[in-house]
């Protein structure tokens, strides 16, 4: 028993050796293998550098890319302003400054009479207006009591035609008195959308032109042959044969406080002819440039004198002209049963003769019920 408890010992021994040695061994393989984690760790900070610099770069690059595309945006933002500033100058209406006479003109002292107001309307409360209808109607200039709107001369204070009087309103670059602005023009008969001179320009005349023309720095005699040439914005010139007709709106108000019918004039606007091809046939049709709110240019037409045929020591002013409603005019629309807002060009199918019989019926009815609250 003795021997085999000494054999037992010895084989135990000898496992215990070679566990140890198997530990060693396993030892250094760990080591080893945390030695090649510590080599695994080594490259990784080396790759992920590499990474940064990578990002970094196009980080970098990308930074420059959009430096460029913010700079060439803020390039092409000021050249479009410098450009639309350019062709906001160039494609102004172009007119002649009509300079003051040096000595006067005329025969009798007229100075007592160069600066006036407009007279002021009677006030009308809300309450007392028992009737209101609107009235949008057309002024042909053709017709011969309307002739002085076409008056084309200059005096004093510029051209007297009645459409350079209403666009030297409203030009910002019109020479003006101290204190005096521009006239506000708009869009619409509502007067809610503002218009701008350079856009009434443009539906006026059109876009402004570039072309080629001669270059008098360079060349002032015209000798060079060929001769010097340079690039040049050209504004369209103003034809005052497109614009013959005025539309204004008004309100016609009957006051229960002093029984009288009131009719208020609200917005002026000149009117374009255009062609509209329909078949075979050519319609003419005009359009709106732009409005002008009235009570906002009566300080303006009180100071114009509208041209008198007979007699020139008996001129109205332009304002008396509309408030004594001495021109001619034929309804287009009106407020008096049109719920759904239509033209009476539209209410009669097109037909011009029966849309003039519809606007003397509307004036008839504005009659009749004036005539009606009187009683005899």
């Amino acid at each position: 028993m003795k021997k085999i408890f000494i054999l037992f010992v010895c084989m135990l021994s000898v496992i215990q050796i070679v566990n140890a040695q198997n530990a060693g061994k396993n030892g250094k393989g760990g080591k080893g293998a945390r030695g090649g984690g510590k080599g695994a760790n080594t490259t990784a900070p080396a790759k992920t550098n590499t990474d940064s610099l990578l990002n970094a770069k196009k980080l970098a690059e990308g930074k420059r890319i959009s430096d460029s595309i913010t700079n060439t945006k803020k390039d092409s933002l000021i050249n479009a302003q410098t450009r639309a500033k350019k062709w906001e100058d160039s494609s102004l209406i172009k007119f002649d400054i009509v300079q003051p006479s040096m000595r006067s003109e005329n025969s009798v002292d007229v100075s007592i009479s160069r600066e006036k107001i407009p007279f002021s309307y009677n006030y009308i409360r809300e309450d007392d207006a028992i009737f209101r209808e609107k009235i949008w109607r057309i002024i042909d200039t053709h017709e011969k009591i309307n002739m002085p709107f076409n008056y084309s001369t200059e005096e004093d204070n510029g051209k007297q035609t009645f459409l350079d009087i209403i666009l030297n309103a409203v030009n910002p670059k019109y020479p003006r008195k101290p204190g005096q602005q521009p006239i506000m023009a708009f869009s619409d008969d509502r007067f809610s959308i503002p218009k701008s001179f350079s856009e009434i320009s443009l539906s006026m005349v059109g876009a402004p032109t570039v072309a080629d023309v001669p270059d008098l720095v360079k060349d002032p005699n015209r000798e060079q042959n060929p001769p010097a040439m340079k690039k040049d914005t050209l504004s369209n010139p103003l034809n005052y044969s497109d614009f013959t007709k005025f539309e204004i709106e008004e309100e016609v108000v009957f006051d229960k406080k002093t029984s009288r019918l009131y009719t208020r004039i609200l917005g002026i606007a000149p009117l374009k002819n255009k062609a509209i091809a329909v078949g075979r046939d050519t319609l003419y049709d005009t359009d709106p440039m732009f409005w002008i709110y009235y009570p906002d240019i009566r300080t303006i037409l009180v100071n114009y004198k509208a041209y008198n045929p007979k007699n020139s020591a008996a001129r109205r002013t332009w304002e008396q002209v509309f408030e004594d409603r001495y021109f001619s005019s034929y309804t287009v629309k009106t407020t008096m049963d049109n719920p759904q807002n239509k033209k009476l060009l539209e209410i009669v199918k097109n037909n011009p003769l029966f849309m003039l019989l519809e606007g003397e019926k509307i004036k008839e009815k504005i009659f009749n019920y004036e005539q009606d609250l009187w009683a005899y």
